[in-house]
């Protein structure tokens, strides 16, 4: 892999084309998502060029996957994701300009092998749970204005979930999303069907409605066949405090 990732002024072609192809890369040239990445969450992190939540295991999980076991980066990435490449495991070598970043072998051996499913499965899990937890807070606070931004501001999520731009957005830069609905209290991940119903059976009792792809109704049969769409889960405001946690 070679930093940073789905941006055009990128280098990784470049290299590549230099030592006629001597290695494989992740990543190319141009601003886009190559298919078998496509939805993966880490390649929304690295995208942005900002370490999101569970970054160090979404990561590892995305590397292993694809059998990549060696991470350049340039020393305008360093001061972005060197910290957060450490954290998860990987040692850095500076050679010139260039950062180079392995793993040893016993580290890289305890990584399991997840499909992407599983992967996506893991984070908007644990992205629920903490909207979920951020809701539950904002309501024990008499919040009268509830979104991602909101909850930051009032110690209610970590602040590398990220608020997107404006007061009164409702979305995360995770792709999750938090905030009123009617009288009922939303919380959102965008994720494949098959994911979905597997959120769902651990919404907890608590839940008043569900939308899946939003607006549409839940329906565990047709969601099978949907590929990515918003997942809202919507419960009452003393429903979301009884709610069995994910």
């Amino acid at each position: 892999m070679v930093l940073p990732v789905l941006a055009a002024n990128g280098d990784a072609i470049l290299w590549q084309t230099e030592t006629k192809g001597y290695f494989r890369i992740l990543d190319g040239y141009g601003d886009f998502v190559p298919p078998p990445f496509i939805h993966w969450p880490v390649i929304q992190m690295l995208g942005q060029g900002a370490a999101g939540p569970g970054f160090s295991k979404q990561f590892n999980l995305f590397m292993k996957y694809f059998g990549a076991q060696t991470v350049l980066a340039p020393a305008s990435q360093l001061t972005i994701w060197g910290a957060a490449l450490r954290r998860a495991g990987w040692h850095e070598k500076l050679i010139g300009h260039i950062g180079l970043f392995t793993m040893h072998a016993k580290s890289w051996a305890s990584i399991p092998v997840l499909s992407r499913s599983d992967t996506i499965f893991r984070m908007t899990s644990a992205h629920l749970a903490a909207l979920k937890g951020a809701a539950t807070c904002m309501i024990d606070k008499g919040a009268t204005i509830l979104n991602p931004g909101a909850a930051i501001a009032a110690g209610c999520l970590a602040p590398d979930f990220g608020a997107g731009p404006g007061p009164a957005n409702n979305w995360d830069k995770m792709s999750g999303w938090l905030g009123f609905l009617g009288n009922e209290i939303g919380v959102s991940v965008v994720t494949s069907g098959t994911v979905a119903n597997r959120l769902v059976k651990q919404a907890g009792d608590g839940a008043a409605k569900i939308y899946f792809p939003y607006p549409k109704i839940y329906n565990s049969q047709t969601a099978k066949s949907i590929s990515w769409g918003q997942l809202i889960i919507a419960y009452d405001p003393g429903g979301l405090k009884s709610a069995k946690p994910n």
